[in-house]
């Protein structure tokens, strides 16, 4: 197995290129650049978008609510595709497409235009995570899935928060987000797409090795645990959506903290969870990834619930920002636990000719509850009491790590190996994918299926 470890190595990197840099490219287009371009290319003068829209400052709203809509109702399909044909073919596709749209979101002169580029830049986004976790997480032992997920999602909070403050700097340092700042996501898209193109193959189709019949029949069947997995899903990332609107809310008007603190805040909550998405992967492991997503949200909840009020106390804004600091980064720190454990667990439930699909299914899930969050947080915040939004997650999370620990929605952890069927007349597919390996009994993981009579593997 040591042989492989140049091609592990190698293909994690341009793996975690391709997450980075399409990331960095997202948060520079959709947060730190259009708004500004928005304000300035479309300034309130009675126009009608389609019509029936005025044309204000919420195109840019409306641009992120496209590109969403798109990633969110084409990453299935790009799953699926991904497990029928291979990573390679759907992602450079994709990466293609988001490239081209980049200019046309940019440069148009109508907000038409950019609305339905943003659109055709989500469809062009769908492919990238369902590609790139199949592609890394194929061949790997189980004992990896904590440690593997860290270090994905690390790559993906550190480019998108890097791409939001350099899509701002771009459009403070030029005064207008015009050329500069429509080369730098182009290049950024143009590296992402290198990354996918360089070297061997990123994987073969999952169906390899079967009939078209056995195949067709196994791509229909999801695991009925992934669908009770997917309910928790739903709650926990509904419950963080609600709560991102109003901490900006709560932070300036209760706290009454100025904007540099609000960003600090940000950041010292943020930057944990960045740091320590690899390294808490990796202990989740060792720890037991169940125990990890109880425990991470048994110590959030309290600190959610209780931070609101912290506006009652008679303390200077400065007493209050340094009470919160230790507090965020605890919870940022239990996010890192909890992220790559949970996506670690859902691995453990998928199998591997269904890895594409059933990953880009969960994380529409994902996306579609941190949009419903963001829907509910304000109005619970201004309508009923600013501490609402947050007393509320709060105990979302104390009640599903009851429910968690109880053994309801969460599944235990074992067996190790994903069900999956195991073809023992072909050689072993190498990690990357590229190739084959020698078929030595002794050299396969124990989640190839080398244990006989364990679950999820075939007597020969």
């Amino acid at each position: 197995m040591k042989q492989e470890e140049p091609g592990r190595k190698l293909l994690l990197l341009r793996l975690s290129a391709i997450v980075f840099f399409a990331e960095l490219a997202h948060g520079m287009l959709l947060y730190g650049i259009i708004p500004d371009l928005v304000q300035n290319r479309f300034p309130p003068s009675g126009k009608l978008l389609f019509g029936f829209l005025p044309v204000k400052e919420e195109v840019a709203g409306l641009c992120v609510a496209a590109y969403t809509l798109a990633e969110l109702v084409f990453k299935v399909q790009a799953g699926h595709r991904v497990d029928e044909r291979g990573p390679d073919g759907i992602l450079r596709a994709g990466l293609l497409l988001s490239l081209a749209t980049v200019p046309i979101i940019l440069l148009s002169k109508s907000p038409e235009v950019m609305l339905i580029g943003s659109f055709v830049h989500g469809v062009g986004a769908a492919p990238i995570w369902p590609a790139v976790i199949s592609s890394w997480t194929r061949g790997r032992t189980a004992e990896e899935r904590g440690a593997i997920m860290g270090q994905i999602l690390t790559g993906w909070m550190a480019g998108l928060g890097i791409g939001v403050i350099a899509g701002k700097f771009l459009v403070a340092l030029t005064g207008r987000a015009e050329l500069v700042a429509t080369c730098a996501p182009l290049l950024m898209w143009g590296i992402t797409l290198f990354a996918a193109l360089r070297g061997s193959r990123l994987g073969v189709p999952a169906h390899h090795g079967v009939s078209e019949e056995e195949a067709a029949t196994r791509s229909r069947r999801f695991p009925p645990e992934l669908r009770i997995m997917g309910i928790g899903l739903f709650l926990q990332n509904t419950a963080f959506g609600a709560l991102i609107m109003p901490f900006n809310f709560l932070t300036e008007q209760q706290f009454r903290l100025t904007p540099a603190q609000v960003g600090l805040l940000f950041l010292l909550g943020g930057g944990p969870a960045v740091l320590l998405l690899g390294p808490m992967g990796k202990l989740a492991d060792r720890f037991g990834r169940r125990r990890a997503v109880i425990y991470s949200m048994l110590i959030v909840a309290p600190l959610i619930a209780i931070g609101p009020f912290l506006a009652y106390l008679p303390v200077d804004p400065w007493v209050r920002f340094a009470m919160m600091i230790p507090g965020l980064i605890v919870a940022g720190a239990a996010y890192a636990f909890m992220l790559p454990a949970w996506h670690g667990l859902a691995l453990g439930r998928i199998p591997e000719h269904q890895r594409g699909r059933s990953l880009a299914l969960l994380m529409s899930i994902e996306m579609a509850a941190l949009a419903l969050g963001h829907v509910l947080g304000t109005p619970l915040y201004t309508k009923i009491h600013f501490a609402t939004p947050f007393v509320l997650a709060g105990v979302v999370f104390a009640a599903l790590a009851v429910l968690y620990w109880l053994g309801f929605i969460l599944p235990p952890e074992g067996p190790d190996t994903p069900p999956r069927d195991v073809d023992l007349h072909l050689p072993p597919v190498s990690p990357n994918g590229a190739g084959s390996v020698p078929d030595d009994p002794a050299a396969r993981p124990e989640s190839e299926g080398s244990k006989i009579g364990e679950p999820g593997n075939v007597a020969p």
